[in-house]
């Protein structure tokens, strides 16, 4: 799975005042590409919201993947779904469902 595009203004994956910090772009397409029947679920769910033109927010899609399904992940991490990986996602839902860009909100990212 190839990452999620880069943010806007080029801004670097690791903050210099923390070198050991792993690049949490890295770490959410591998997570992404690791899980297919939790993308899947993303997916059935955002086409839903996309379907009826309702905004939303990621952490709506990640609890409704986390807590009304029962999916399992490989993490390694030990969480279902890392809460840090919601925007790498929601960023790749977008890339997928370009509709879903006027419904949802994204902030810049740091890593």
């Amino acid at each position: 799975m190839e990452l999620p595009p880069d943010p806007p203004g080029g801004v670097q994956p690791n903050m210099p005042n923390n070198p050991n910090r792993q690049n949490l772009r890295v770490k959410a397409a591998e997570w992404m590409s690791n899980n297919p029947e939790a993308m899947a679920l993303f997916r059935m769910y955002a086409r839903k919201l996309v379907t009826v033109r309702r905004r939303f927010g990621m952490k709506l899609l990640i609890e409704r993947v986390r807590w009304d399904s029962h999916v399992r992940t490989n993490s390694d991490d030990g969480f279902k779904i890392s809460n840090n990986h919601g925007a790498y996602i929601v960023r790749q839902l977008i890339n997928e469902m370009p509709a879903m860009e006027a419904l949802v909100t994204c902030r810049e990212t740091r890593y």
